[in-house]
């Protein structure tokens, strides 16, 4: 009796790294950094704002016409459409936004039939401690995810948005220096934390570039529907990260 007591904590420590390292290498098996999925995010952003310049290059390049609309599945389709003409897997693109749409619509986040998300300021705190309800992130890195989003401000001057962008750049980038970084975060949570610093830094160099309206709450909303979606797969995260971008941009932001 004695023994078993004594080799119990040592059997629960190493079934504890043994989920853990199964964990990581189904991770490790969608072998795409944080860097890509940011680079993703980019190329849908930009494709999205060029298109919608010329709206015959839209009918015939990305098939998709009526996607030019504030209605966010219309947006989720221009994306979906988008990652297949350039070359990503067209059933992981259609199961992973499809799986995605499902879950926010049973979370109250998109409803009117999929045409809109409930207000600014709503939704991207509830996707966070979705992930942290389906234990996809520690409550370490959801408590840092929802102090970040309160610097998601709504406002509507162009020049107090550009500060407060910069200000909530700045607090995001310093995630990866922080003590919960090193000591508090788990090799998982730092997959997440990645990729939620480099595409928040793609949207505010979109933004420094002309490309997407001055303002931290698109920063965040890029940033949270990254990581949100990346709990889908690496194409949910480039998906979600740049419908959300574009659709806070364009309407919510109004």
């Amino acid at each position: 009796m004695k023994k078993t007591t004594f080799f119990l904590p040592i059997i629960l420590l190493l079934s504890f790294f043994s989920c853990e390292n199964e964990e990581q290498m189904k991770s490790e098996e969608n072998n795409i950094s944080a860097q890509e999925i940011a680079d993703g995010h980019h190329y849908l952003v930009n494709l999205y704002n060029d298109k919608k310049l010329n709206e015959s290059k839209l009918r015939t390049e990305v098939y998709c016409p009526e996607c030019a609309t504030s209605n966010f599945t219309n947006k989720l389709e221009i994306q979906k459409m988008a990652m297949i003409a350039k070359g990503y897997n067209s059933t992981e693109v259609n199961t992973q936004t499809a799986e995605g749409k499902t879950r926010l619509q049973n979370l109250g986040v998109l409803v009117n039939n999929g045409s809109t998300l409930i207000p600014i300021g709503s939704y991207k705190s509830i996707l966070i401690n979705d992930l942290h309800n389906r234990g996809r992130i520690s409550s370490f890195l959801a408590d840092d995810l929802l102090r970040v989003n309160l610097y998601n401000s709504g406002g509507s001057d162009p020049i107090y948005n550009t500060i407060y962008a910069e200000e909530t750049i700045r607090q995001i980038r310093e995630l990866r220096y922080s003590l919960s970084y090193s000591l508090r975060y788990n090799w998982i949570d730092r997959q997440y934390v990645d990729v939620f610093i480099q595409v928040a830094q793609d949207s505010y160099n979109n933004q420094q570039a002309g490309k997407l309206r001055p303002g931290s709450s698109t920063i965040i909303a890029d940033a949270v529907g990254a990581v949100w979606g990346l709990s889908l797969g690496p194409v949910g995260s480039i998906v979600y990260g740049a419908a959300f971008s574009l659709y806070e941009n364009e309407v919510l932001a109004d």
